[in-house]
Protein backbone atom coordinates (compact mmCIF):
# COMPACT_ATOMS: atom_id res chain seq x y z
CA UNK A 1 0.00 0.00 0.00
CA UNK A 2 1.33 3.78 -0.94
CA UNK A 3 1.53 5.46 2.17
CA UNK A 4 0.66 9.25 2.80
CA UNK A 5 4.87 10.40 2.87
CA UNK A 6 4.93 8.46 -0.51
CA UNK A 7 1.60 10.38 -1.98
CA UNK A 8 3.08 13.84 -0.55
CA UNK A 9 6.53 12.95 -1.72
CA UNK A 10 5.27 12.66 -5.18
CA UNK A 11 3.10 15.25 -5.15
CA UNK A 12 6.15 17.40 -4.03
CA UNK A 13 7.84 15.98 -6.89
CA UNK A 14 5.34 17.37 -9.31
CA UNK A 15 4.66 20.35 -8.03
CA UNK A 16 8.54 21.33 -7.80
CA UNK A 17 9.15 19.83 -12.25
CA UNK A 18 5.86 22.12 -12.54
CA UNK A 19 8.23 25.43 -11.16
CA UNK A 20 10.71 23.93 -12.97
CA UNK A 21 8.80 24.23 -16.24
CA UNK A 22 7.69 27.26 -15.57
CA UNK A 23 10.58 28.97 -14.75
CA UNK A 24 12.30 27.71 -18.11
CA UNK A 25 9.20 29.30 -19.67
CA UNK A 26 9.67 32.72 -17.83
CA UNK A 27 13.06 32.50 -18.79
CA UNK A 28 12.51 31.50 -22.49
CA UNK A 29 10.06 34.44 -22.60
CA UNK A 30 12.49 36.38 -21.20
CA UNK A 31 15.20 36.12 -23.95
CA UNK A 32 12.57 36.48 -26.56
CA UNK A 33 11.74 39.89 -25.37
CA UNK A 34 14.89 41.37 -24.73
CA UNK A 35 16.08 39.94 -28.13
CA UNK A 36 13.50 42.07 -29.45
CA UNK A 37 14.00 44.87 -27.69
CA UNK A 38 17.51 44.94 -28.80
CA UNK A 39 16.97 44.19 -32.61
CA UNK A 40 14.25 47.04 -31.87
CA UNK A 41 17.22 49.17 -30.69
CA UNK A 42 19.50 48.37 -33.13
CA UNK A 43 16.75 48.88 -36.26
CA UNK A 44 15.21 51.96 -34.36
CA UNK A 45 18.93 53.41 -34.38
CA UNK A 46 19.74 52.75 -38.07
CA UNK A 47 16.54 54.49 -39.02
CA UNK A 48 17.04 57.53 -36.99
CA UNK A 49 20.97 57.85 -38.58
CA UNK A 50 19.29 57.45 -42.26
CA UNK A 51 16.60 59.86 -41.60
CA UNK A 52 17.72 62.33 -38.48
CA UNK A 53 14.75 64.48 -38.93
CA UNK A 54 12.82 61.54 -36.64
CA UNK A 55 14.89 62.30 -34.13
CA UNK A 56 12.98 66.12 -33.66
CA UNK A 57 9.77 64.50 -32.94
CA UNK A 58 9.84 64.44 -29.29
CA UNK A 59 8.32 61.21 -27.97
CA UNK A 60 5.18 61.34 -25.44
CA UNK A 61 2.27 59.50 -24.37
CA UNK A 62 1.08 56.41 -26.34
CA UNK A 63 -1.97 58.35 -27.40
CA UNK A 64 0.75 61.55 -28.55
CA UNK A 65 3.17 59.25 -30.21
CA UNK A 66 -0.10 57.92 -32.48
CA UNK A 67 -0.42 61.20 -33.77
CA UNK A 68 3.46 61.97 -34.03
CA UNK A 69 4.76 59.60 -35.61
CA UNK A 70 1.24 58.99 -37.53
CA UNK A 71 3.52 59.42 -41.33
CA UNK A 72 6.10 57.37 -40.59
CA UNK A 73 3.71 54.72 -39.81
CA UNK A 74 1.65 55.05 -42.77
CA UNK A 75 5.22 54.98 -44.43
CA UNK A 76 5.98 51.83 -42.63
CA UNK A 77 2.88 50.21 -43.41
CA UNK A 78 2.63 51.22 -47.17
CA UNK A 79 6.11 49.49 -47.39
CA UNK A 80 5.23 46.37 -45.67
CA UNK A 81 1.54 46.33 -47.44
CA UNK A 82 3.67 46.20 -50.80
CA UNK A 83 5.63 43.80 -52.60
CA UNK A 84 6.42 45.40 -55.33
CA UNK A 85 7.78 48.56 -53.90
CA UNK A 86 10.13 46.20 -51.54
CA UNK A 87 10.72 44.03 -54.61
CA UNK A 88 12.11 46.80 -56.11
CA UNK A 89 14.36 48.40 -52.85
CA UNK A 90 15.49 45.26 -52.72
CA UNK A 91 16.34 44.92 -56.26
CA UNK A 92 18.13 47.98 -56.28
CA UNK A 93 19.79 47.53 -53.47
CA UNK A 94 21.36 44.30 -54.61
CA UNK A 95 22.56 45.71 -57.75
CA UNK A 96 24.14 48.58 -55.95
CA UNK A 97 25.66 46.32 -52.95
CA UNK A 98 26.06 42.89 -54.83
CA UNK A 99 27.98 40.97 -52.29
CA UNK A 100 27.86 42.61 -49.45
CA UNK A 101 24.76 41.72 -49.32
CA UNK A 102 24.17 37.96 -49.76
CA UNK A 103 22.00 37.22 -47.27
CA UNK A 104 19.22 39.97 -48.12
CA UNK A 105 20.10 38.89 -51.92
CA UNK A 106 19.43 35.31 -51.59
CA UNK A 107 15.64 36.14 -53.69
CA UNK A 108 14.32 38.78 -55.34
CA UNK A 109 11.23 40.31 -56.52
CA UNK A 110 9.89 40.67 -59.81
CA UNK A 111 7.65 43.74 -61.13
CA UNK A 112 5.02 41.75 -60.52
CA UNK A 113 5.78 41.40 -57.24
CA UNK A 114 6.41 37.21 -57.25
CA UNK A 115 9.45 36.11 -55.04
CA UNK A 116 12.27 34.50 -57.40
CA UNK A 117 15.61 32.40 -55.65
CA UNK A 118 18.65 34.14 -56.68
CA UNK A 119 21.93 31.31 -57.42
CA UNK A 120 24.99 32.12 -58.66
CA UNK A 121 24.28 35.63 -59.33
CA UNK A 122 21.64 35.20 -61.84
CA UNK A 123 17.62 35.27 -61.58
CA UNK A 124 15.28 32.18 -62.28
CA UNK A 125 13.40 34.88 -64.43
CA UNK A 126 13.86 37.82 -65.94
CA UNK A 127 13.22 41.60 -63.77
CA UNK A 128 10.81 43.54 -65.98
CA UNK A 129 7.96 40.93 -66.88
CA UNK A 130 4.47 41.30 -65.94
Amino acid sequence: MISIEDLNAANDRIEAAERQRRLAAREERTRLRRRVQRQNYIVGGMVCEHFPELRQIEPGTKAENAVRFLMLNHVLKLMADSPELIGMLKNTVCEIYGEQCDLFCASTYTSDGSEEEVRDGTQSGSLGEG
